[in-house]
């Protein structure tokens, strides 16, 4: 059974009346749920995510976030998967993993299959994570622009370090193409304002497509924020970096990352 627009169920989760909240937690025999709501869940305090049954069915892994989780849904994602296919997880491999792929849902899932696949003993630690997820450029490059445009440094340099040790060589260009992209729609805004364009047309100006909406949101705030001269010395590191990694500065490849990636956080997130 779908719910297609379940909002009127979720929104106040505590006024739910008893038979209802009773068929929630214990569907009719035979009978499947599919609770979709076209609006954001909580898991805050008194919120939806938060309460009885909902909250437990986080824990079980049976609430699904349409698109990229964050770093703790992703975490808490791949633990409520490993334990349905039996693994165990050594101390610190979710957070490693949600790292280095990303929040993608569905690529998650499929790299547990193939742990699963993998793990003879059921036990999974560093040495089968980096067998199984070897050389996931796009995946790093995602994850670690995801980390820093969060201002999450920590991470975003914790990714790079993983990114440029399983691929030395094909990885730096991989990550400032990821970057040159960010800050290239930073550009394109910064000039489509400049001449005028109105809101409703700024998607195509970016090079968004209107599934790709829900991004402009994240670029008009770091535009308000560090202005066209901010966006103008973002683009000039860019390119700096790529003369860099092309062999005029001595200290190779990871340095000069390095430098982008603590200066992109900054700007950010400024």
């Amino acid at each position: 059974m779908i719910l297609p627009q379940a909002e009127n169920l979720l929104d106040k989760p505590k006024e739910l009346p008893p038979t209802i909240k009773a068929l929630l937690t214990n569907p009719i025999s035979d009978t499947r749920l599919l609770l979709v709501s076209r609006a954001a869940l909580s898991a805050a305090p008194g919120r939806v995510l938060a309460t009885k049954p909902f909250a437990d069915w986080v824990k079980e892994g049976r609430v699904c976030k349409v698109g990229a989780l964050d770093d703790k849904e992703a975490a808490a994602f791949i633990e409520s998967q490993a334990r349905s296919l039996g693994l165990r997880l050594d101390s610190g491999i979710a957070p490693r993993l949600a790292a280095r792929i990303g929040g993608n849902p569905g690529v998650l899932k499929r790299t547990l299959e193939v742990l699963d696949l993998l793990a003879e003993d059921r036990q999974v630690g560093s040495a089968l994570v980096d067998q199984a997820t070897f050389r996931l450029g796009e995946q790093s490059a995602f994850a670690w622009s995801q980390a820093w445009q969060r201002g999450q440094t920590a991470q975003a340099l914790a990714t790079l370090r993983v990114a440029l040790e399983d691929d030395p060589s094909g990885a730096p260009l991989g990550l400032l193409g990821q970057a040159r992209r960010e800050v290239d729609r930073l550009c394109r805004l910064v000039e489509a304002r400049a001449q005028g364009t109105k809101a409703s047309e700024l998607l195509p100006a970016l090079g968004l497509s209107p599934k790709q909406a829900f991004l402009l949101e994240g670029y008009v705030r770091v535009v308000d924020k560090i202005g066209p001269e901010g966006v103008g010395r973002l683009l000039h590191l860019v390119n700096q970096t790529d003369l860099d990694l092309k062999g005029t500065a001595l200290s190779g490849g990871q340095m000069p990352l390095v430098g982008l990636t603590l200066a992109l956080a900054r700007y950010w997130t400024t």
